[in-house]
């Protein structure tokens, strides 16, 4: 459940934006990660995205699972597409998806944001200095 919260949160990353435009709209999370944290009753469960310019992502889950993928900007969107496994399924599941891209162009080191998926899930991110 956290690895589909995490990627569901991904959408959340690209809604929200101010600032000065970067020149590729993905520039800011080539030498940075991106956090991502579902806050549910349960707890607490981060995810770090870590955005490669060969378009290649690596995702690495709280309880230390990490996935490897693929991003790419189509159109006014990024896309990211990884596989994974979900719970009683045979074999993993491609997961795709896609946000506008406004919110990469103008992110800053520090921006922070929140979004709720549900009235039970609340996404926090973040630009994280580094990797």
């Amino acid at each position: 459940m956290n690895k589909l919260i995490s990627s569901l949160a991904l959408s959340s990353f690209f809604l929200l934006g101010a600032g000065a435009a970067n020149a590729n709209p993905m520039d800011i999370a080539f030498a940075n990660t991106i956090v991502l944290t579902a806050v549910t009753e349960r707890g607490e469960s981060a995810a770090k995205y870590y955005y490669e310019p060969d378009g290649t992502v690596t995702i690495n889950f709280g309880s230390g699972d990490a996935v490897d993928g693929a991003w790419a900007v189509e159109g006014d969107e990024v896309c990211t597409t990884y596989s994974m496994m979900r719970p009683g399924a045979p074999e993993p599941s491609e997961q795709k998806n896609c946000s506008p891209v406004a919110r990469m162009e103008s992110a800053q080191i520090g921006d922070t944001w929140e979004f709720s998926p549900s009235e039970k899930i609340t996404i926090k991110g973040e630009v994280v200095a580094g990797r």
